[in-house]
């Protein structure tokens, strides 16, 4: 078991505790129910004993219709998908390169990779690639890559293909401005998820677009049923209301900057950017944030554990659009900058 594994097992001791989870960065709000489907007891059964359409042929075809593509491939959540695309390079012996910071299971499921630094890539230092990870919007540093410096980088390096994993895109404001959905260049696949801003975690849905090639090699190591039928229906409904997820993001963003402001207030505190749902934070000395917040009750993502990150102190808490996520994390904070102020004062 892996160091990422090892904390995520912790982290799942720590909730059992009593502890409030702002490390994961997928968002919660308990105004979800008001949009995902209404099931009575009977249907429920109804939907838990039909088997879904052959490949959710259906479903799939509302996703393409309301992404504007041509051709995707379902899965069980995105991670099922990037455990497939590296089932593949595996099996071809395709020299990949992950750029770095990066989701744990990219790595965790490749056999031989070289890490690259975002500078290397954008400086298109590439070491003739077959195939490259890059995760864009990246949770795990806030930033994200315009596209059309992305374009240039593709087009140079046609050979390469490129594997996008945009899970966490739909939480931008303009998330159209910077994903590749309907406009996918021929040397690119991309991965989306509706387990972070819609809320589907727990019932496992993405799908992914473009590389004509990647995507029949996908279909061969397919699921018959990548949804269930419960899931094809929370999907579709998720699918029909726009309005109700762009008022999450707009709470979402609001969220997270009452949060920053709080924690500037904090002097021994510094923040770094973050264009994504996360807030990335430290101590400006040599102490522990992670420590301190977990003893107020919050579990924050300790990224000193995580690969491809410099240990340098820094901490990820999820802003929320939940009202109670957010007032719990608020009060925290607040709790959290008074006892810095006595100290400072003793």
């Amino acid at each position: 078991m892996n160091s990422k594994q090892n904390y995520l097992k912790q982290a799942q001791n720590i909730k059992l505790k009593g502890k409030y989870d702002y490390n994961v960065s997928s968002n919660f709000d308990e105004r979800y129910r008001e949009v995902f489907p209404q099931l009575s007891p009977k249907q429920f059964v109804v939907l838990a004993n039909r088997y879904p359409n052959y490949a959710n042929c259906k479903t799939a075809e509302k996703i393409k219709q309301k992404f504007g593509l041509k051709n995707i491939i379902l899965g069980a959540g995105s991670e099922d998908l990037i455990i497939k695309c590296n089932k593949i390079i595996r099996s071809k012996g395709w020299k990949t390169g992950v750029i770095l910071p990066t989701f744990y299971r990219i790595t965790e499921t490749l056999k031989e990779w070289q890490p690259i630094t975002k500078d290397k890539f954008l400086g298109n230092e590439l070491n003739d690639m077959d195939i490259i990870w890059v995760c864009n919007p990246n949770p795990l540093d806030g930033q994200i890559i315009e596209k059309n410096i992305l374009l240039n980088i593709f087009k140079k390096n046609k050979k390469i293909i490129f594997l996008i994993d945009e899970t966490t895109i739909f939480f931008l404001d303009n998330w159209q401005g910077f994903s590749f959905l309907g406009q996918t260049p021929k040397n690119v696949l991309v991965i989306n998820s509706f387990s972070k801003l819609f809320g589907l975690s727990g019932l496992r849905a993405g799908f992914a677009s473009g590389n004509l090639n990647l995507l029949h090699l996908l279909q061969q190591e397919g699921t018959t049923f990548p949804f269930t039928s419960i899931t094809e229906s929370f999907v579709e409904s998720i699918l029909k209301n726009d309005r109700f997820f762009e008022n999450i993001r707009i709470e979402i963003k609001k969220n997270k900057n009452e949060v920053e402001q709080i924690l500037k207030q904090n002097t021994a505190i510094e923040i770094k950017p973050s264009e994504t749902n996360c807030i990335f934070c430290r101590y400006k000395k040599n102490q522990s944030l992670y420590r301190d917040l977990l003893k107020k009750g919050i579990i924050s993502l300790n990224l000193d554990q995580q690969f491809g990150i410099p240990r340098q102190g820094w901490v990820r808490l999820t802003a929320h659009s939940s009202k109670k996520l957010h007032k719990i994390l608020i009060a925290k904070i607040k709790f959290l900058n008074r006892e810095g102020k006595n100290e400072t004062k003793n």
